[in-house]
């Protein structure tokens, strides 16, 4: 399984442990180059229940932004983007577009690269490119 799965998984896990385990147990979500998951209702559950959720994404990653919105698929909240010049930013609500979000760095796939999909993170490569 790679991370892309991992953090959709991880978010999946993060929502049902919520859910079942006793209300004072706070579960955290963080997931590298998480795609989108759900719909709207998905979105809306995720974020009442998930207190601490993020998904970072790095620089002109595309991974982030399939599905398509225009398939009803919608983000959670939590957004933090990894800049071209390496700078974290945290972006509020759920499809930001502010500059320095990834909307606005990759508005489609085409403007994706996907070398930027394997990092690195905190330094760190997810994977090699060859």
């Amino acid at each position: 399984m790679g991370y892309i799965t991992g953090a959709a998984l991880a978010t999946l896990s993060g929502i049902y442990l919520q859910l079942w385990l006793h209300s004072n147990v706070r579960i955290k979500v963080i997931g590298f180059a998480t795609p989108r998951i759900g719909n709207s209702a998905f979105a809306d559950l995720a974020d009442a229940r998930l207190f601490d959720i993020y998904r970072v994404n790095n620089k002109r990653d595309y991974v982030p932004i399939i599905p398509g919105r225009f398939l009803g698929y919608i983000h959670t909240k939590g957004e933090i983007h990894i800049s071209d010049e390496s700078k974290w930013y945290f972006c509020p609500g759920r499809e930001n577009s502010e500059a320095n979000c990834t909307l606005s760095s990759v508005p489609n796939v085409l403007a994706g690269d996907v070398d930027d999909h394997y990092g690195p993170y905190l330094q760190i490569p997810l994977a090699s490119t060859y």
